[in-house]
């Protein structure tokens, strides 16, 4: 069952028992979490795979902790609608399980940021409080000092109330030398430059980056430490001091070859860059570097910053004679802010519409309970009040009897529901048992099949039929490890082919060289997962093409090497087969050919819905192209 069926199913109907929570599943996603800066790829792996182990032991907790992380991963990347869908799902469960843990309040602190990069504040400054809410409450220090750097980010880039960021990295600060938060004290540090920068005063701001730089270099964050140098950077332009910028720059350069997947860190490099080529009068330099300042901003879905960059770039088309870009670039820049602006205008006039309008709805409502309080007492007659009294007890009374009745009708529905849930899961399990039964008998006779054959082979000298009995005896062992595995596992419907064939390839190889092979075997199938029927043709055909290529590739040889790689491709899966033997001759045709063994496996690749093609490329490789068949 995949996530978002499982979640869907989950926080529709309840859960009907507690889930088991895995400690390994834990220990995958803060491996992940350590890798977000650094490999992303690993990273998403690992969240990956952790997701997988949650999914199979129907562990809820390590679910929604996957949709928490995976969203992490997405925000670094800058891919902020996903990571916003993400993060909801996640606090959604995590609140669906009032687990309040440290995971919900970061939860909340990076959905506001998301908003507010969104250019929804509202919502952002919602999300921030209802994090550092959930942070005190539970006393979890950590998370409420990483709020409140959050909430001064907030002011810093959004409100503009730069003394309230300030505020509130005061009390972040104090925390994070009290916890001794280094790596938290970079971030705090960074902000407080900001605050400074914001209100002008250069000098402090330029200090507490050095603060940063320090703080991030003990941990040896070298993510955070090029987001120090950059903001380094703005100050340096702010000061008009084109060496220093220069000299930040050029410590940049061979760090930002480990973020190129960074959208956002990658903008801000490629716009100072371009600030420092525009301040030497290199406006061509410039242009090429703020165009790919605005290509990561537009690819980062940044719209808010990328009509930042826009001034400078009108500025280097009419500087450079590129008049016609500089007007079109101009008209929508122009467009863009008069958008903004409007976009304000409405929703301040909605905001005082709705002020009106909630004003005169409590006027009305006071009105309406001063004459309702005018017409109670007229009917406070105990005439009326009788009346009124009988008939509501008589109503209460009918409607006790029909609850009374409505609630036997649903237990007895409940018990006669319960009753044939009991009955489904057993029948389920008779047939699983009697699956997994009808699997090992399978395997069995299959074996005792093989033993004939055994026996058989030692009475015979004939090397022609003892290639016979050989090449029956692997046929039947190809179908006989499936259905071996399958009685084995959990899951009777699937096969793992990296595990199959790594496990057939060991077999045939002992059965036609021995002990003392000299021939390796490379399998790459990782994560592909078969049927029956799709796994048992398969089988036959890479048993097929691995006795060919040791009867006939390897004459020569003792030594050498046969690879197995299968792949998704379009809607099916593409298996390459090569050796590195001698190779087919020129004159045949494998394709054509009328031998047993490859009229089998042009046979067996139709039954799979698929094509068979063979290269000479110095040896011989062959393709089969197929499709999952599904009874």
């Amino acid at each position: 069952m995949c996530v978002s069926v499982f979640l869907a199913f989950v926080f529709s109907y309840g859960f009907a028992q507690d889930l088991p929570h895995s400690s390994h599943t834990d220990s995958l996603y803060e491996q992940a979490f350590a890798l977000i800066s650094a490999d992303t790829m690993k990273a998403d792996s690992l969240i990956e795979k952790a997701m997988h182990l949650s999914q199979v032991r129907k562990d809820t907790l390590g679910i929604i902790d996957g949709y928490y992380y995976k969203g992490c991963l997405l925000d670094h990347q800058s891919h902020l609608d996903s990571a916003i869908i993400y993060l909801e799902q996640s606090r959604a469960g995590y609140e669906r399980l009032k687990v309040y843990n440290t995971n919900l309040a970061n939860n909340y602190g990076r959905l506001g940021l998301l908003y507010d990069k969104k250019n929804q504040y509202k919502l952002g400054l919602e999300a921030l409080l209802k994090g550092l809410s959930i942070a005190v409450e539970n006393k979890q220090n950590l998370s409420v000092i990483r709020l409140n750097n959050v909430l001064a980010m907030h002011h810093n880039d959004y409100t503009g109330n730069y003394k309230q960021a300030i505020a509130h990295l005061n009390k972040a600060e104090e925390m994070a030398i009290k916890e001794k938060e280094s790596m938290l004290l970079g971030h705090i540090y960074l902000q407080y430059s900001l605050s400074y920068n914001l209100l002008k005063n250069l000098n402090e701001a330029l200090s507490y980056t050095k603060k940063s730089a320090q703080a991030f270099q003990k941990v040896k964050s070298k993510y955070n430490l090029a987001r120090v140098w950059l903001t380094q950077a703005g100050i340096f332009e702010k000061m008009d001091d084109v060496r220093s910028l220069d000299s930040v720059m050029d410590k940049l350069r061979p760090v930002m070859t480990d973020y190129t997947a960074n959208l956002q860190l990658m903008a801000k490099y490629e716009e100072y860059r371009a600030v420092s080529f525009y301040m030497k009068k290199e406006y061509q330099n410039a242009l090429e570097r703020a165009l790919a300042c605005e290509k990561y901003m537009r690819l980062g879905g940044q719209d808010r910053d990328e009509q930042t960059i826009r001034p400078m770039l009108i500025k280097l088309y009419y500087l450079l004679g590129m008049r016609e870009q500089g007007d079109s670039l101009f008209t929508r820049y122009s467009t863009v802010n008069d958008s903004v602006f409007s976009q304000h205008a409405i929703a301040s006039d909605t905001e005082m519409r709705s002020k009106y309008n909630a004003e005169q709805q409590e006027k009305e409502i006071e009105l309406q309970r001063l004459a309702i309080k005018n017409a109670s007492i007229v009917r406070t007659a105990l005439i009326g009040a009788g009346i009124f009294l009988l008939i509501l007890a008589a109503f209460f009374l009918l409607r006790a009897k029909e609850k009374e009745r409505a609630s036997a009708v649903l237990t007895l529905k409940n018990e006669e529901i319960e009753r044939k849930n009991e009955l489904l899961v057993k029948i389920n399990a008779q047939n699983e048992t009697l699956l997994r039964e009808i699997h090992h008998r399978v395997k069995n006779n299959l074996q005792m099949i093989t033993s004939l054959f055994n026996m058989q082979s030692r009475r015979t000298h004939s090397p022609e039929a003892l290639s016979a009995l050989n090449e029956g005896r692997s046929r039947l062992k190809s179908i006989a490890l499936i259905h071996n595995k399958l009685y084995q596992q959990d899951r009777l419907n699937r096969v793992n082919v990296q595990e199959y064939i790594q496990q057939l390839s060991d077999y045939l190889l002992g059965l036609y060289q021995g002990d003392e092979s000299k021939i390796a075997v490379e399998v790459a199938a990782e994560k592909i997962e078969l049927d029956v029927d799709t796994a048992v043709p398969l089988g036959l055909i890479v048993t097929e093409l691995f006795t060919n290529s040791l009867k006939y590739a390897f004459t020569k040889h003792e030594e050498g090497i046969i690879k197995i790689k299968i792949d998704h491709q379009d809607e099916g899966y593409c298996m390459e087969f090569s050796d590195s033997g001698e190779g087919i001759p020129a004159d045949v045709d494998p394709v054509h050919s009328n031998t047993l063994g490859l009229r089998l496996v042009r046979d067996l690749t139709q039954q799979l819905s698929g094509v068979f093609q063979y290269k000479n490329e110095g040896k011989a490789v062959f393709f089969v192209r197929f499709k999952e068949q599904i009874v």
